[in-house]
C-alpha cells in the first residue's frame, strides 16, 4: 500500500449467524475482543461487534497507520488509514424523529432524513476521529439502505473493499 492510505472495508456479518462460523471467527479475534462480543446481548450485535473484530485484524494485516470501527443493521466496517481517521455507518430508518433529532444535537433544521443522517455520521466519524479541526469528509451510499462517512485529517482517496466473512476466515 502506498505511503498515504485510507480504505474502507465493508462487511454483511449475517453469515456469522451461523455458530460454527461464529466460533471459527471468535477463535481468531484477539481476547479484547471477545470480551466485547460476550458484553452483546443479542446475537445480531454480538454478530456485528464481531465482524468489526476480523474486519480490523483484516486490515492490521494489509496496513500499518490508524483504524476506526462502526456497524449498524448487520454490516460492519473498517477504515485503515495513514492519517488520523473516523468512521460511521447508519441504517436509514424512517420512523426516526429526524428533524427533531438535528435541532436537538446539532441545533440545525433538516429538511430531509438523508440530510440528517449524512449530519450524523459525519459528527460520529469526526468524535471517533478525536474531534479533530480540520476534516476531510467523505460520504457514501455504498450500502442500499445507510449512510457511511469518513473523517481524514488529510485529504487522501480513499478506496473501498466489500469484504465477506467466509474470506477472511481460513
Amino acid at each position: 500500500m502506498s505511503k498515504n492510505f485510507a480504505k474502507l472495508y465493508i462487511a454483511n456479518v449475517s453469515a456469522l449467524e451461523n455458530e460454527e462460523l461464529f466460533s471459527k471467527a471468535y477463535s481468531v479475534v484477539p481476547k479484547e475482543r471477545q470480551e466485547k462480543v460476550d458484553k452483546c446481548k443479542f446475537l445480531s450485535d454480538k454478530c456485528m461487534s464481531l465482524g468489526a473484530g476480523l474486519l480490523l485484524e483484516y486490515a492490521k494485516g494489509e496496513n500499518e497507520g490508524y483504524y476506526s470501527l462502526s456497524h449498524s443493521g448487520g454490516y460492519s466496517i473498517c477504515l485503515a488509514s495513514s492519517s488520523v481517521c473516523g468512521c460511521d455507518i447508519e441504517r436509514l430508518r424512517e420512523n426516526v424523529d429526524y428533524k427533531k433529532l438535528a435541532k436537538r444535537y446539532f441545533d440545525k433544521e433538516v429538511s430531509s432524513l438523508d440530510e440528517f443522517i449524512t449530519l450524523w455520521t459525519r459528527y460520529e466519524s469526526n468524535f471517533k476521529a478525536g474531534k479533530i479541526d480540520r476534516c476531510f469528509y467523505k460520504t457514501l451510499d455504498e450500502v442500499p439502505g445507510f449512510k457511511i462517512s469518513t473523517c481524514l485529517s488529510e485529504d487522501i482517496d480513499l478506496s473501498i473493499e466489500n469484504i465477506t466473512i467466509s474470506s477472511i476466515i481460513k
